[in-house]
């Protein structure tokens, strides 16, 4: 048998095997632009396609990049006190709330023994006529137009 001997490599040697290489591929910059707009990277505008190097075009970015390191943020966390006028504000939008509220529980005071779908209170009143009858009265038509034909007096 024939006796190998093993060789120690280096350190740059080991570091070459251990890293990643990127793969030297190149996408053309059509795909490049249209993935660019359908999958940017993490932190990237999303560009649409038609304005990839239009250089009159500006970066379209999402929040409130002015307030970014001002301070502001902190009112977030730790809001201001309101003031009077913000409550009194804020306990009128309230009411319409706990109106509809105490309407709700009033439905729940009525006695077992009357049922809400059927029970009425009230006169009755006599329908003399149907809606339909009313609106679209039933005649002849030669007595719809002799109704026209005569002298309306006023």
């Amino acid at each position: 048998m024939a006796s190998t001997v093993k060789q120690a490599l280096t350190h740059d040697q080991l570091w070459e095997v251990l890293t990643d290489k990127p793969a030297e591929f190149s996408t053309s910059d059509v795909v490049q632009r249209y993935r660019n707009y359908t999958s940017p990277d993490v932190s990237r505008p999303r560009i649409h396609p038609g304005r990839a190097n239009d250089p009159n075009h500006r970066d379209e970015t999402h929040g409130d990049q002015a307030n970014i390191g001002d301070g502001k943020n902190g009112e977030i966390i730790n809001p201001k006190p309101k003031t009077n006028f913000e409550n009194r504000l804020f306990n009128l939008n309230e009411l319409v709330y706990d109106r509809n509220r105490q309407r709700l529980k009033q439905e729940k005071l009525l006695p077992s023994t009357i049922d809400k779908y059927k029970t009425t209170f009230g006169v009755a009143t006599k329908s003399s006529d149907r809606a339909g009858d009313i609106v679209n009265p039933k005649k002849s038509q030669a007595q719809v137009e002799y109704e026209y034909e005569e002298p309306r007096s006023m």
